[in-house]
């Protein structure tokens, strides 16, 4: 059976989402990063990366949301996380997702541990200071992005919502009231947010995306 180690709220959730809509059986572990135990000697053994989520396959393990999301899309292609493999649709929703991964996770790693670039404090003071502004800018074009389109990447749901969700919800967390500066971005996470496989999460997790 499938055990997915995720962290309430974190990037797993995506993960999460997307497991949820297979349909499988699967197990779950929180590791809650904010504890520290995703740095503890019994979960780096699992994965000595120390991150979540983590995908154990019955032996192998799989980290990295994005191949993890990816692998679950091809895995189950009858659920329809993506498009048919090797298209320009699927290609579209890959990209958003690595730019997801590259560009604003990374913008909230700027924000949330600055000493991860830095170890001169007054630098990371000045990282983590900018990257708010940084992050919105980015949001805004989320907000630009969703203008026309019912799900991330044109009018179907694929793995890229559960992922793009993940940063509606830090955005409110870290003080971007996303109903007042992002209105398509908040009327796509209404749709996204009664889908039975994203409410149930968000009920495991004991999370809001509005708070």
């Amino acid at each position: 059976m499938l055990k997915l180690y995720y962290s309430p709220g974190a990037c797993s959730m995506a993960a999460h989402i997307a497991l949820e809509e297979t349909g499988v059986d699967y197990e779950t572990c929180s590791v809650l990063v904010s504890k520290g135990e995703t740095q503890t000697p019994e979960y780096l053994s699992l994965n000595p990366r120390g991150y979540v989520p983590l995908l154990d396959l019955g032996g192998e393990r799989l980290t990295e949301v994005v191949a993890i999301l990816v692998h679950l899309a091809r895995r189950y292609p009858e659920v329809g996380l993506a498009p048919a493999v090797g298209s320009l649709a699927e290609a579209r929703v890959m990209e958003l997702a690595a730019w997801l991964t590259n560009t604003l996770h990374v913008a909230y790693a700027c924000l949330w541990r600055p000493k991860r670039f830095t170890t001169d404090e007054a630098a990371g003071k000045a990282i983590s200071e900018a990257a708010t502004a940084r992050i919105d800018a980015l949001n805004q074009e989320i907000e630009t992005h969703l203008a026309k389109r019912s799900f991330a990447v044109g009018e179907t749901y694929t793995f890229a919502d559960p992922y793009l969700l993940v940063f509606f919800r830090w955005a409110n967390r870290i003080g971007l009231d996303a109903s007042s500066r992002y209105p398509n971005w908040t009327q796509w996470a209404r749709r996204i947010e009664a889908r039975p496989s994203v409410a149930h999460v968000l009920a495991k997790e004991g999370v809001s995306l509005w708070s």
